[in-house]
């Protein structure tokens, strides 16, 4: 049922003062990396004269509103966690049941690292998740909505209470997680104000099959995609190949879904590369569709052939066995012993300088063609090498050729130690005159004024004629 529409006191500036009710569950110092977008585009909403609430997912020892920089005020609202409490629970033995079950138990590191080989890209009848696996994907499905939508409900109630005292000019929110987008939609229709539907990544439309055998976020996501996309008066996408999809995905959007990129908050200054050591790095999480053997087994054939000891190695932040096997098996492999280092989740500015200090920065692509990783923004204004690797043509390929790069295809040995190669002839001739970024095109200062050129789009249109 929706909320019934509230009539609030109008203040008498409320004609000059454009306020911004913002819901992004991700926000504030030391976030996740999706809040980072928010925190700045804030930050420069405020320099341009707007003033800003944001309704927050709740952080330790934040339990009450407070102030995020000048102008900026944030309320914490806690979601409820009885049934997800209870589902981790479940979670948790089924897994000790199954290792006591399991014949012939093997512990994850002790797997052979796997030969280097293309996935297949049309996996055949049987390759899903079996009855058992779908069952538990629905089960972890129904606590990740029931967490959501109570943190929608308090976040609602949030934004109502606010409003008395601070009436919205537009409301903004930004997801994943993409359940939170009803706050926007029962906020614009209990306020009676527009609202701004800003999609870090994609929701269903422009998804790969990733959630048909969780039949649970097929259905729900559906039902709520299609009521945020009824509301909403702007949808705001990373990358203009996600914007055409909404616009395929419901056509009574044309004109009402534009793409906004991503970008990155400019360090105050950017170091130059290791001039000692060559320097190859990941930093940040393996995720299951990322593959590091193309990388490994390339970094080995670059030590070989040019007989290399001043190379590293380096994968930091992730797990040390993604897939089940060691990246220490798999490097030793590779001919990578010795030059190989591995290390867990480090504080973001050391992440920062580990990014710095390397020659080559590794990039996967996100899965499917339709959102530019956060990793591509963070390492664009370096100044040491990329090597990108994803499939072209799509968003990051785009995003990549505005700054003059390319992707590599990761099955593709010839493309990524000629990759190699070219960055190793840089790195000896010490050219890092600038980042890779050199013109600040992915700067977020960039970005947040187009953001701010839509809020106030939204505000004019809805103003009453003086």
């Amino acid at each position: 049922m929706a909320p019934r529409r509230i009539r609030l006191p109008l203040p008498l500036h409320a004609a000059v003062t454009r306020r911004l009710l913002l819901a992004s569950y991700y926000f504030g110092p030391g976030c996740e990396t999706g809040g980072l977008r928010w925190n700045a585009m804030a930050a420069h909403l405020v320099e341009a004269g707007w003033e800003v609430d944001v309704l927050s997912a709740a952080r330790p020892g934040a339990d009450r509103p407070y102030l995020f920089g000048p102008g900026v005020r944030v309320t914490p609202v806690t979601a409820p966690t009885a049934v997800g409490d209870a589902v981790d629970a479940l979670g948790r033995l089924r897994r000790n049941v199954a290792g006591w079950l399991r014949p012939g138990f093997v512990r994850k590191d002790e797997k052979a690292a796997p030969t280097l080989a293309e996935p297949s890209a049309a996996p055949g009848p049987g390759t899903g998740p079996g009855l058992y696996g779908r069952l538990m994907g629905n089960v972890s499905a129904v606590s990740r909505w029931s967490a959501q939508l109570g943190w929608t409900r308090g976040a609602v109630r949030a934004g109502i209470e606010l409003a008395r005292g601070r009436p919205a000019s537009v409301i903004a929110v930004s997801t994943p997680p993409h359940p939170t987008q009803l706050v926007g939609v029962r906020l614009s229709r209990a306020l009676g104000v527009p609202y701004l539907a800003d999609f870090r990544d994609p929701w269903l439309f422009g998804e790969l099959d990733s959630t048909q055998s969780r039949l649970v976020d097929l259905r729900l996501g559906a039902w709520a995609q299609a009521r945020t996309f009824a509301q909403t008066s702007r949808v705001v996408c990373n990358t203009d190949w996600a914007a055409e999809t909404v616009v395929e995905h419901d056509p009574a959007l044309a004109g009402r879904a534009v793409a906004i990129p991503n970008g990155y908050d400019p360090c105050p200054e950017i170091a130059l590369p290791d001039t000692e050591r060559f320097r190859v790095a990941f930093v940040g999480w393996l995720y299951d569709f990322m593959d590091p053997e193309p990388v490994l087994a390339a970094c080995g054939r670059l030590r070989e052939r040019e007989r290399l000891d001043a190379l590293r190695v380096e994968f930091v932040g992730t797990d040390e066995a993604p897939g089940g096997v060691s990246l220490h098996s798999r490097a030793r492999a590779h001919g990578l012993e010795g030059c190989f280092e591995h290390q867990r989740r480090v504080p973001r500015e050391e992440a920062r300088q580990r990014q710095q200090r390397a020659a080559v920065q590794v990039v996967f692509d996100a899965p499917g063609p339709y959102r530019v990783p956060m990793k591509f923004y963070d390492s664009v204004q370096c100044r040491g090498d990329l090597l990108l690797l994803g499939s072209t043509p799509s968003a990051m390929a785009d995003a990549a050729a505005q700054v003059g790069l390319t992707v590599c295809p990761p099955y593709d040995p010839g493309a990524i130690d000629a990759a190699l190669t070219r960055a190793l002839n840089r790195w000896r001739l010490r050219a890092y005159d600038s980042p890779v970024d050199a013109s600040g095109i992915f700067a977020r200062a960039h970005t947040s004024r187009r953001m701010q050129a839509e809020l106030e789009a939204l505000v004019n249109a809805t103003a009453p004629a003086v």
